[in-house]
């Protein structure tokens, strides 16, 4: 009898071990938000989130909110999240060691293994040069969707933010040419338009916080 209790309590223990450490959320947030108290408006606040922070913690069950895991509160409606990969699938998953460079003055676009080397490359279009031009710098994707609504209800099959709302994303839908000096007078909102092609091929490898190089 003795034996049998050690064995369930090993099994037991095993089996709260595997789920209490196989999955941690990553959160992305999507737009500027308050960190309060308590899962509701009427606690304190105690703090801000901004577009493209990366916050860990879990949904509060029943509720459009997340605890933190410093103790504070988000609400949902700013939050995407990702299931945090394991070691095991890191490693096994090439693509999550992939990057992205944008070059505004070329205007071009490339996916790169870890090597540097080029896996795709295309022409895009950046912002408009003198009114909302991208900014450069190094920048990681929030989330990845398709079939989405973008402003002045745009519509784009493969959407990947990386900067507040500052993405890339396909944009054959109202764009015939891309590359050259588009960008000089019909340049986007702030967003890098792609040809759906390469957009497609970007969006299949690519993860969350995949690095975007804008230079």
């Amino acid at each position: 009898m003795k034996k049998i209790m050690v064995s369930l309590f090993v099994v037991f223990s095993c089996i709260f071990f595997i789920n209490s450490t196989s999955y941690a959320a990553e959160l992305f947030v999507l737009g500027n938000a308050n960190l309060r108290e308590g899962p509701s408006t009427e606690y304190a606040i105690l703090g801000s989130a901004y577009p493209g922070q990366k916050l860990y913690g879990s949904k509060v069950p029943d509720k459009d909110w997340y605890k933190l895991d410093n103790g504070l509160y988000i609400t949902a409606l700013v939050i995407s999240e990702q299931s945090q990969a394991t070691e095991t699938e890191s490693v096994s998953n090439n693509i999550a060691t992939n990057y992205v460079v944008v070059n505004i003055d070329n205007q071009y676009v490339a996916l790169k293994n870890e090597f540097g080397e080029t896996i795709v490359d295309g022409p895009c279009v950046s912002g408009n040069a003198s009114t909302s031009p991208t900014p450069r710098g190094t920048y990681y994707i929030y989330f990845k969707s398709m079939n989405q609504y973008l402003m002045n209800n745009s519509f784009v099959k493969y959407w990947m933010p990386f900067n507040g709302g500052i993405g890339l994303h396909d944009a054959d839908g109202w764009r015939y040419e891309y590359g050259g000096g588009i960008y000089q007078y019909a340049g986007s909102h702030g967003c890098v338009n792609l040809p759906e092609w390469l957009a497609e091929c970007i969006y299949n490898n690519v993860v969350a916080g995949t690095k975007v190089i804008v230079e």
